[in-house]
């Protein structure tokens, strides 16, 4: 009798568990993810400060070099919040407002010998930099640099850079041999009482410093900040040559999962049956994400996952088919052990097709398909929708989108907008280019202001030295990296590097470790958490001055404390208003230090006796 009802339990329970597999999960274990957004208040107010430090800033309106030098240092200057004019190098201006000077123009033809005077006296006198972010054969400030002569003769196209002053934690460690980092470079013969900051591959000095009295002058022998990937270089040079400099800062690290969860296709790959003995579904789902889950522990990371449906070429609404059961599982179990680990689910799309149409890029060289029209994509997007209820609930409101191989074009934006109106954030690519690349930059979309463009910096298991340089410059602009990641990575030839995943698992690690290392305070952040932060600084205004033994910072259009870094020269700080202050990196003649904004009327108390040069 006993042996009968002990059966008995056996199979009502085995019957209990195969109803789950089989259950319309959606109903009955509803997953939420569902976030309100701050909608921050803007004040039209002007500053009660005067004589706030500001930037002035010289270019020439017909060089294109200038022009793209003045579009990166007017994009940090958007982000960072830094007052700042900008006049054409020929124009007579009242320079007594400005206490920095930056030049983004390779001819002074026109520049006026008056304000070259001023300027020279000002900064000699009162301190403050000036700044020439491109070479050329002549300035007006050559002596002042230390420049002997230059032979045009012996001029070339740099490649690498290596630093020889310490100025920002991790970024000026690196040392770039190949052309990844390259531009037109002189060869100029320098006086012995010149700063060198950066030099070439060839030891040619790149980046250099001389004081000027109470201040410094600063000059960069290459086109590099004509480039995206010398921001950061950009932001901090400036931060060194001026008595103080505030840069906002989002102050996280996030790693993006992309075709994540997706469906597993069960076949043998020779790297991994040769480490495991198994196929790639049972690698994925027992080694793979097994291992995810412990880094993002040790490592103290968040993961921003981008659903895939199915790797199919359906790209009409009458071929679309209905996922089969194991695949619908898998994809259940890794969602809701992504919601378990605190992740956000974002989405990739219904296949790996990009939102382009005929025409659009090279579909056949990219191995894509085009869909033929925007109904068909939305029946895509409807039946990944579908999907997602079916698995996890009506409660699982998307907020990010990525696009397949970062392609997208302005047609398919716009159909992903119109079936997705809540939709939030795009993230794709901040560097390159290529044939439809998605490439962005920071902040709300020109064609569609709702949705907010947060790009990624960086991406794979493998590290290089080009890898942490693209980490590096974003972070000392923006401070925030983004990293994104495929499972199949380990399957690619040209993302693998025929390693095998416990090689590529710890070149990832040792990735994340070094950032750290170097900046331990990065906060591990979602997708939509950092565009919280996001808002939460895009329409302030900081201005700052230097009151006795004090420097004022007001914010207007304040919502909710922020952090920012903040460079001092020549003095440390004694206290601030919100008593949260840590010490980024101390070095010979400045301090950089992260604070926390808590208030519109923020006070800086600086050691007595310790400013003037």
């Amino acid at each position: 009798m006993k042996s009968r009802y002990f059966i008995f339990l056996i199979l009502l329970l085995a019957g209990i568990v195969q109803g789950i597999r089989f259950l319309d999960k959606g109903d009955y274990f509803s997953l939420e993810q569902n976030h309100r957004f701050i909608s921050p208040t803007i004040k039209k107010e002007k500053t009660t400060l005067e004589n706030y430090q500001k930037y002035l800033v010289f270019y020439s309106k017909n060089n294109s070099l200038s022009q793209e030098i003045l579009d990166n240092l007017e994009e940090v200057f958007k982000f960072n919040k830094t007052p700042y004019d900008k006049v054409e190098i020929g124009e007579d201006i009242d320079i007594s407002l400005y206490q920095n000077f930056i030049f983004t123009t390779d001819t002074f033809l026109g520049f006026r010998k008056n304000i070259y005077l001023a300027m020279r006296e000002k900064i000699k006198n009162e301190g403050g930099g000036i700044f020439l972010f491109t070479n050329s054969l002549y300035s007006p400030f050559h002596r002042f640099l230390g420049i002997e002569s230059i032979d045009l003769k012996e001029s070339y196209i740099s490649n690498g850079m290596s630093f020889s002053e310490k100025f920002y934690p991790g970024l000026d460690s690196l040392s770039i041999k190949d052309g990844s980092i390259s531009g037109y470079t002189h060869s100029p013969k320098l006086s012995k009482d010149v700063k060198i900051i950066a030099k070439d591959k060839k030891e040619t000095p790149l980046i250099w410093k001389k004081e000027l009295g109470k201040g410094e002058i600063f000059y960069v022998n290459t086109s590099l900040l004509a480039e995206k990937v010398g921001r950061g270089v950009m932001t901090q040079l400036i931060s060194l040559g001026s008595p103080w400099y505030i840069g906002v800062t989002l102050n996280s690290k996030l790693v993006h999962l992309d075709d994540f969860p997706s469906p597993i296709p069960r076949y043998r790959d020779d790297i991994i049956y040769k480490s495991y003995g198994m196929d790639t579904h049972d690698f994925y789902n027992q080694i793979w994400w097994q291992d995810m889950k412990a880094l993002a522990r040790r490592r103290n990371l968040k993961y921003s996952a981008f659903m895939i449906g199915d790797y199919n070429d359906d790209m009409s609404k009458s071929s679309m088919k209905e996922l089969n059961r194991t695949t619908m599982r898998d994809l259940d179990k890794r969602g809701r052990e992504l919601f378990l680990q605190g992740g956000e689910l974002g989405i990739h799309g219904y296949n790996h097709n990009p939102l382009a149409f005929e025409g659009d890029i090279d579909f056949k060289s990219l191995n894509y398909n085009p869909w033929k029209n925007e109904e068909d994509i939305e029946a895509g997007l409807t039946k990944l929708d579908n999907i997602i209820k079916e698995l996890w609930g009506d409660n699982v409101e998307i907020y990010s989108y990525v696009p397949p191989s970062n392609i997208l074009t302005t047609r398919g934006k716009k159909v992903l907008y119109k079936h997705y109106p809540n939709l939030k954030i795009i993230s794709s690519l901040f560097y390159g280019a290529g044939d439809g690349s998605f490439v962005t930059e920071v902040g709300r979309d020109r064609d569609f202001p709702s949705i907010y463009l947060l790009p990624r910096f960086s991406s794979g298991f493998s590290a290089t030295e080009e890898k942490m340089w693209n980490i590096y410059n974003a972070l000392a602009v923006y401070g925030y990296y983004s990293h994104f990641i495929h499972p199949d990575d380990i399957l690619s030839e040209d993302r693998g590097y025929g390693k095998d995943w416990e090689q590529l698992l710890r070149e990832f690690e040792n990735m994340l470790e070094e950032v750290d290392k170097n900046l331990p305070y990065l906060e591990p952040t979602l997708n939509y958490e950092l565009l919280e932060k996001y808002k939460n600084v895009e329409n302030i205004e900081l201005y700052s001055k230097k009151i006795g033994n004090k420097i004022i910072i007001e914010t207007k259009n304040f919502n909710s404390p922020f952090e920012i870094t903040f460079r001092l020269k020549n003095n440390r700080i004694k206290n601030v208003s919100s008593n949260r202050i840590r010490v980024i990196g101390e070095y010979k003649n400045n301090t950089l230090y992260q604070l926390s904004i808590d208030r519109e009327y923020f006070e800086i108390e600086l050691e007595e006796g310790k400013y003037e040069k």
